[in-house]
């Protein structure tokens, strides 16, 4: 058997422009689409998301998330000596592991696509009205109406980050009472199962930060495919602490990109829906 690698670090990221407009993707020479990467950030100086910054550092639950897909990947796909190949069944295991993330990638872009229809008054399928009737009646105890805010909003920040959030309705002309949403989708929500994580504060910290709304309530909303929703406040503590960690992993960050971050007026800072 051949000792090839066939895990490889994801280093993949976001990147948005001062203006607050994402730039993931850039037209290559060749005239096909392809994905931004530093190079390209540098020169138009964009800066990472805040996801693409918080994959610098571990996440455990993640790490044991993926092992154990793994190996539930192993029980369903037993090796069979007579007939398979070691490296023909180690790729069909990571076939099946990759197949899995990307389920789960496609089920949380059709339920941000459809709150994001249903805040903007778009339509919306009838197998996923359901999932919207639930996280808006989970949502009603905190006096929010989905259609009263911003879905998928990006912004830029002059610390050296950006972002897209999913909900908010930090506007001068809004309520007092400010929040900001983050939907996590879920296989299936178990009642014993931890669901909310230190990163996820850290993510919406983050991203308050940025809007220049240190006051905002922060809230991750789980939503699995029965559409069963759970809705997780975060306290101050917890996300004054984590905002102190993202800064810190984004110092070294910037680092690692071998680049100073630029100091940006807060005047000019500016966030807006994300175009299409």
């Amino acid at each position: 058997m051949s000792e090839k690698s066939v895990i490889t670090l994801d280093y993949a990221a976001h990147w948005y422009l001062p203006s607050g407009k994402p730039y993931h993707t850039v037209i290559a020479k060749s005239g096909k689409e392809r994905a931004t990467n530093l190079t390209d950030a540098r020169k138009e100086g964009a800066f990472r998301s805040v996801t693409s910054v918080q994959k610098f550092a571990a996440r455990p639950q993640l790490e044991i998330w993926s092992k154990n897909e793994l190996l539930d990947a192993i029980r369903e796909i037993p090796f069979d000596p007579e007939t398979d190949d070691q490296e023909k069944y180690i790729a069909k295991l990571i076939r099946r592991h990759d197949a899995e993330k990307e389920h789960g990638a496609r089920r949380g872009n059709v339920l941000h696509a459809t709150f994001e229809a249903f805040v903007n008054g778009g339509p919306i399928k009838s197998r996923l009205r359901k999932f919207v009737e639930a996280v808006q009646a989970a949502l009603t105890p905190y006096g929010i109406n989905l259609q009263e805010g911003i879905a998928e909003s990006s912004f830029f920040n002059h610390r050296g980050f950006g972002g897209t959030i999913d909900w908010h309705n930090c506007e001068p002309d809004a309520a007092d009472n400010y929040y900001i949403l983050d939907y996590k989708g879920k296989r299936k929500i178990e009642d014993d199962k931890e669901l909310a994580y230190d990163n996820h504060a850290q993510q919406l910290a983050a991203y308050r930060y940025g809007l220049l709304q240190p006051g905002a309530t922060c809230l991750n909303v789980f939503i699995d495919e029965q559409a069963k929703v759970v809705v997780h406040q975060w306290e101050e503590p917890v996300l004054r602490r984590e905002l102190r960690k993202f800064f810190a992993l984004l110092d070294y960050v910037n680092i690692h990109d071998r680049r100073n971050m630029k100091d940006i007026p807060e005047s000019k800072i500016r966030y807006k829906k994300r175009t299409l």
